[in-house]
């Protein structure tokens, strides 16, 4: 590659009190402000640095932090070869670009659009993620209608959870992650791109047993379902528990996280085949057709006349009293999501009488201290239950990144048991 140069470390500076950081001096050689350039040592990539984080745009040396902890570095600093990287403008350009899906205005699937953006760099306490593949989520779908728009702070890219492997570190990340892991993450946005950067915090690396692109069906569902169920809930063993939704993401992990933990599974589907699915492959143990039955009654009924300890609630509004109805003494209505609205009638006395709570919840704006805990819980509760084989992560269908519109298509069909992915 054209232009190659050479640096190393040099004497002591105040940051190198830090045993994170080395600090490298690179002589004599001019660059243009804001040109890009990464470091190798030792055949790990680390981070790709702009030259206006560090000097002026002179001839005077620039002083270069190296904030990759790395094996050779961890004791006693020696000193390390290193090599910067220079190429020609359109290997640049390739190698600091991304394809990214935007949505071009609020809309129908054909909003979605592929851009070529820069590519993330990671910040304090973030990751790099060469994203692999990314899941297809209800609050995309939301966002791209223009009714779910990203925390502050966030991605405008929709995408709140993918699979890939890491391919860089910002200054501070302290977890014990190395370059090449496999990983899934749980994003606020950002995820529908090859490259994401995301709070270390936020990613676990991948159950034993799951290839790399169904992981991306995992992050979102498995923290969405295991927060309410477990964490807001309390769902005990024994207890019965209702999930509206049976074979989209989430109604296809709550049911089977529900069993896996002892509790008794009643779901309600579309249709007679949905219901069929439900109870046949997915393990339910009572299955309501809506469209057909009268739901707290058909759980009444299929119960011993008793209705639910736990519901786990997607639509909103339009289900509130009859959830309320559903519920029994000391139930918890637990709603996660608003497809049927976000304004209903509530009958207090009702639930007066059974002493009963409604709790709403939404995992996407959480700081990242609550989605640490969040996905520390997983790694330690649920990724067990998928290696052992008692949750299984189901892929209803694949869709290359240049495709998103059509994925979006489908998913809006309502046809699909488990996840839709998008594949980089």
């Amino acid at each position: 590659m054209r232009g190659l140069r050479q640096f190393q470390r040099v004497g002591a500076g105040p940051e190198t009190k830090e045993p994170r950081f080395a600090i490298y001096w690179l002589a004599g050689v001019p660059f243009a402000e804001g040109k890009r350039f990464e470091l190798l040592v030792r055949g790990y990539r680390t981070l790709v640095f702009k030259t206006s984080s560090f000097g002026r745009s002179d001839n005077l040396p620039y002083r270069v932090v190296f904030h990759r902890q790395l094996a050779a570095t961890k004791q006693s600093l020696p000193c390390v070869r290193c090599t910067l990287v220079l190429g020609h403008e359109s290997a640049r350009k390739r190698e600091y670009s991304m394809k990214a899906i935007y949505i071009a205005e609020p809309g129908g699937p054909e909003v979605l659009e592929v851009r070529e953006v820069d590519a993330p760099v990671p910040g304090q306490g973030e990751v790099l993620i060469d994203v692999v593949a990314a899941g297809l989520n209800r609050a995309d779908v939301q966002q791209r209608r223009g009714f779910y728009p990203p925390p502050p702070g966030a991605s405008e890219i929709p995408g709140l959870e993918v699979s890939g492997r890491i391919a860089g570190f910002g200054p501070g990340v302290t977890k014990a992650f190395s370059v090449g892991d496999k990983v899934v993450a749980l994003l606020a946005g950002g995820g529908y791109a090859e490259k994401v950067a995301v709070p270390a915090e936020q990613v676990l690396r991948i159950p034993d047993g799951v290839d790399l692109v169904t992981a991306a069906s995992l992050p979102e569902v498995a923290a969405t379902v295991y927060s309410n169920l477990v964490m807001t809930a309390q769902l005990q063993a024994g207890e019965t528990v209702l999930i509206h939704g049976a074979t989209g993401g989430i109604g296809t992990m709550a049911i089977q996280m529900a069993k896996a933990l002892g509790a008794k599974v009643a779901t309600t589907a579309g249709s007679d085949e949905k219901v069929g699915t439900a109870k046949a492959f997915l393990g339910a143990d009572i299955a309501i057709n809506y469209k057909e039955e009268d739901f707290p009654d058909s759980l009444r009924r299929q119960n011993g006349g008793k209705g639910a300890d736990v519901i786990l609630d997607v639509v909103g509004a339009k289900y509130l009293a009859k959830n309320i109805d559903a519920l029994a003494e000391y139930g918890r209505l637990v709603v996660i999501g608003l497809q049927g609205g976000a304004k209903g009638e509530l009958d207090l006395g009702q639930l007066l009488r059974k002493r009963a709570a409604v709790v709403a919840t939404a995992l996407r704006p959480r700081p990242v201290a609550e989605k640490g805990a969040i996905m520390s819980a997983v790694r330690e509760s649920v990724w067990p239950l998928i290696t052992d084989g008692s949750i299984r992560p189901l892929v209803a269908k694949t869709f290359p990144l240049n495709q998103a519109g059509e994925a979006h298509k489908y998913f809006d069909t309502g046809d699909h048991v488990g996840k839709i992915l998008l594949v980089m």
